[in-house]
């Protein structure tokens, strides 16, 4: 019989490894050897709310509270499964416990912010992101969202800032590098806003709003036939994306291909749309 230790280790290598069915027969397993296995718990919930069973989430996240009404994670845990349902007033009361519990950690002031965020509390999540980057400053996420929220509070240059930051700390994060190219482009950092979009290409080669953004950069600097290249790529990897087709309607048009510019232009603009069985139909 193996050790709650054992188990354990067990647990963990088939979780990190992607075997999640496997694993979740694990935790269930030791959940009825040692009920009081805190990891066991985690594990179980993460797995329920991420293959998006709610009602069983919901369930075995209050028995974790209810076994370690001081653990951290419980709280987390139960928090998001409440914002997952749409209980977003529920959700706000667990992560303030979990706060109250635990003013240190960082990952319950990034969901609280998360949600604020969500509820529009541009200030609010603002702070709540900024206490978990007190806490752990490179929480990467916490700094994107910040940057996110100043975005949108048109702090630009604070938000220029916390893009870089998470470029540097994980390019993984690759939206980082495509908004800090947007705020790059529109101080006219051509150049700048180019390298970005095209690491975020890099790290995701099917993300059609930074080819559509790197074919503005090309057009902007006159490379007419990347501009091209890249809104046909964009368009390619999204079927349905109006900003494209206008976009690569207005560089034709600047290239002297009238008739092919102004029918994307049109079908950006849902002046026409074309049906792959029907063909071209006007509005």
């Amino acid at each position: 019989m193996y050790s709650s230790e054992r188990l354990n280790q067990i647990l963990l290598k088939n979780y990190h490894d992607g075997r999640h069915d496997e694993a979740e027969k694990i935790a269930i397993h030791i959940i009825r050897k040692f009920p009081k296995h805190k990891n066991a718990w985690n594990i179980l919930t993460s797995l329920l709310y991420t293959s998006s069973r709610w009602t069983q989430a919901l369930f075995i996240s209050k028995w974790f509270i209810t076994i370690f009404p001081s653990d951290i994670n419980a709280y987390v845990n139960l928090g998001v499964v409440f914002k997952a349902i749409g209980q977003p007033a529920e959700a706000e009361l667990i992560y303030k416990k979990a706060i109250i519990s635990n003013p240190g950690d960082a990952v319950a002031h990034y969901n609280n912010g998360n949600l604020r965020h969500l509820k529009g509390g541009l200030d609010s999540a603002k702070t709540q992101y900024m206490r978990a980057i007190s806490i752990i400053p490179n929480y990467a996420l916490a700094q994107y969202n910040l940057g996110l929220v100043m975005q949108e509070a048109l702090e630009l240059k604070n938000a220029e800032t916390r893009y870089k930051i998470v470029t540097k700390l994980y390019p993984e994060v690759f939206h980082a590098s495509n908004n800090l190219g947007v705020l790059l482009q529109g101080d006219g950092e051509l150049v700048g806003a180019k390298i970005n979009y095209k690491r975020s290409i890099l790290v995701c080669p099917k993300f059609a709003e930074a080819y559509n953004n790197l074919g503005t950069v090309l057009q902007g600097l006159e490379r007419f036939d990347e501009a091209v290249s890249k809104y046909r790529r964009s368009m390619m990897l999204k079927l349905d994306f109006p900003q494209a087709y206008v976009n690569l309607g207005q560089v034709l048009l600047d290239m002297g291909w009238h008739a092919e510019g102004l029918s994307n232009k049109k079908i950006g603009a849902g002046v026409i749309t074309f049906d792959i069985n029907n063909g071209v139909m006007f509005h």
